[in-house]
């Protein structure tokens, strides 16, 4: 895909199961894929495993992606399936040739502050889910990778979380959004009980 003048994403080549720069084309519900190179002319195909199911794929031009919709008959409204990019190191060259890209930016920590968090999630045609326990989930996930101990809940926590409906606490920016750096001090007036620092312990073994 081209911005302008400038190659902005490439799925990279066809490893004889799937494009090698494009994880998310795998077997999946909707469709088969294949890629033909006779020497002659080379092309991506596919096709819909169930005839029912409409989808379609749509450049945006607004976005910049290649998004892959599917109909919902239910609700009568095209659902995004896939986007390519999905995110900002999927970006062409964006660190160089053989280049080890760590985004500066965490989609699913950007999207919960933007107030969509449920754009993490991918649609399946004719799957029906409970969207606030969907975001309930996300909530959790958020707050098991927060940066300081203090601030992650511990397992019996989670599934205490996960079983009920009360409120749960905003999460912080994750501590892998903000890099390597020391801990910064808690500045939550309300930690959660129960919590616990991720702890090992290591036994020596000497010989008889």
């Amino acid at each position: 895909m081209w911005k302008g003048s400038k190659k902005y994403y490439r799925s990279d080549p066809w490893n004889g199961v799937g494009f090698s720069g494009a994880p998310a084309l795998r077997a999946n519900p909707i469709f088969n894929f294949d890629f033909v190179d006779d020497g002659e002319e080379a092309y991506y195909t596919y096709d819909l495993k169930d005839k029912a199911v409409f989808t379609r794929v749509v450049m945006n031009q607004t976005t910049y992606s290649r998004q892959r919709y599917t109909w919902n008959e239910i609700n009568q409204i095209w659902v995004l399936y896939t986007p390519v990019p999905k995110d900002y190191c999927d970006t062409y060259n964006l660190c160089g040739a053989h280049g080890n890209c760590i985004s500066t930016q965490s989609p699913a920590w950007r999207l919960w502050k933007d107030g969509k968090p449920l754009e993490l999630i991918e649609a399946f045609p004719g799957e029906l889910c409970n969207l606030s326990e969907v975001t309930r989930c996300i909530n959790i996930s958020l707050l098991c990778v927060q940066q300081h101990p203090d601030d992650r809940p511990s397992m019996s926590t989670v599934v205490w979380m996960l079983g009920g409906e009360n409120t749960l606490p905003q999460p912080k920016e994750p501590g892998f959004f903000k890099g390597s750096g020391p801990f910064e001090p808690s500045s939550s007036s309300s930690n959660i009980e129960l919590s616990s620092a991720n702890e090992i312990t290591t036994s020596i073994l000497y010989p008889r």
